[in-house]
């Protein structure tokens, strides 16, 4: 009986998260109401501040759950690639690029990158609901107007980056510089979200499936991405990866 009652809460708690992401991305954070969240889950209104004091909360909760797992898949591209290489010996990192043993590691490395990126894009497309509420609270005056910017400090030069630190644990000339966080940030991650928001209205409008729409999604981004290479090295600054 008493895993019967966690189970049930458990899911209880994932339908009110679930019907609030769902509100939140179509009506605005700001107008929605908690009684039409509870009436919409199918649930009593107290029930839900049983689980959060607030509609802020519900929200907190949602925007610190879409950080922690796209820090997690952010850092299993990086062990998957860039330490991969590193560790095998078949890259070095200066302070402004990639440098690869062979042309083949390039290549190899090129491959396991697009692979790894079309799983964080097959991620965010799961959660794209939760990436519209950031954008849309990113163009209001509220408390959440920042989390967009958690990309930003994503790539900030300072210890408690894991991300950062990862890197510059087995290969101390690694840095992030200005140019690179600029373009990584307008020129990667902006667009990155962009596709994930808007795409599933764009297959509609075109009449493409969204696996059409990846695909050109990726061959374009790698495409921009191979015109940075020089010989067997790839220049920070273009990275989809860093």
């Amino acid at each position: 009986m008493e895993v019967l009652n966690k189970l049930d809460s458990i899911n209880t708690k994932q339908r009110i998260l679930d019907v609030a992401a769902e509100m939140f991305s179509q009506k605005g954070f700001a107008a929605t109401r908690v009684d039409k969240i509870a009436l919409e889950a199918g649930i009593n209104k107290a029930l839900i501040y049983y689980y959060f004091p607030s509609k802020e909360a519900i929200l907190d909760h949602l925007i610190e759950s879409f950080f922690e797992e796209v820090s997690a898949t952010s850092m299993a591209v990086i062990r998957n690639t860039v330490l991969k290489f590193k560790q095998e010996g078949r890259m070095d990192i200066l302070p402004d690029r990639f440098e690869f043993a062979t042309k083949n590691d390039l290549i190899e490395f090129l491959s396991d990158s697009k692979k790894y990126y079309e799983i964080t894009l097959d991620n965010l497309i799961v959660k794209r609901q939760i990436l519209r509420i950031i954008t849309l609270e990113s163009l209001s005056d509220g408390k959440h107007k920042r989390e967009l910017f958690r990309y930003y400090a994503m790539m900030e030069n300072v210890p408690d980056n894991q991300l950062f630190s990862a890197v510059y644990d087995v290969d101390n000339d690694f840095s992030y510089n200005a140019a690179m966080i600029f373009n990584k940030f307008f020129f990667s991650v902006i667009p990155l979200i962009n596709f994930v928001i808007y795409s599933d209205t764009y297959a509609q409008m075109s009449g493409q499936s969204m696996e059409e729409l990846k695909k050109l999604y990726l061959d374009s981004l790698f495409a921009r991405f191979a015109g940075h290479i020089e010989e067997n090295s790839i220049i920070f600054q273009s990275s989809p990866i860093l």
